[in-house]
């Protein structure tokens, strides 16, 4: 399927597997850069068809990392086209079996992150008068689960346009 995008840089996050992972191997399929950030990627650029995955260390709670990331994709690619600001999935817990440091730690995983990232790839973009942000999300947000009220929580906090 082809998808219109061309040749360019993407970013996506928590892409070590699942969505993230099928998405850049998707935009990768295109012809498109793709540097995949985690907390744990291999080392070796992939070639997939027209395009690369370049694999990137982040870990998205970590705030300082975040900070950096979208800057170190233009220093190292030269621009940055297509953000996919992905999360990955916190502790699966009950309402009731939460703790104020859980919800703390969900904030710092699902929302600091995808806000932190979102500016600083609008900036970018905004600069480069070109690009696109796509926020993933969760179907916990729209069907609850027993277990996912981290996940929905801060999943439907998230900024939309």
């Amino acid at each position: 399927m082809y998808l219109g995008l061309d040749k360019g840089i993407a970013l996506v996050t928590a892409a070590s597997r699942g969505i993230g992972r099928a998405t850049a191997e998707r935009l990768a399929m295109e012809g498109m850069t793709v540097v995949v950030a985690a907390r744990s990627v291999g080392t070796e650029r992939e070639d997939l068809g027209e395009g690369h995955i370049v694999p990137i260390e982040a870990d998205l709670g970590d705030a300082a990392a975040t900070a950096t990331l979208v800057d170190t994709v233009v220093e190292q690619y030269g621009s940055l086209d297509v953000a996919v600001l992905n999360t990955p999935g916190p502790p699966i817990v009950s309402a009731l079996g939460t703790s104020w440091s859980d919800w703390q730690k969900a904030h710092d995983l699902l929302l600091r992150p995808i806000v932190q990232l979102g500016i600083a790839a609008a900036r970018q973009m905004q600069t480069q008068r070109r690009g696109s942000i796509v926020l993933m999300s969760s179907t916990w947000v729209r069907q609850p689960a027993a277990g996912g009220v981290l996940s929905a929580s801060y999943r439907s906090a998230r900024p939309r346009s």
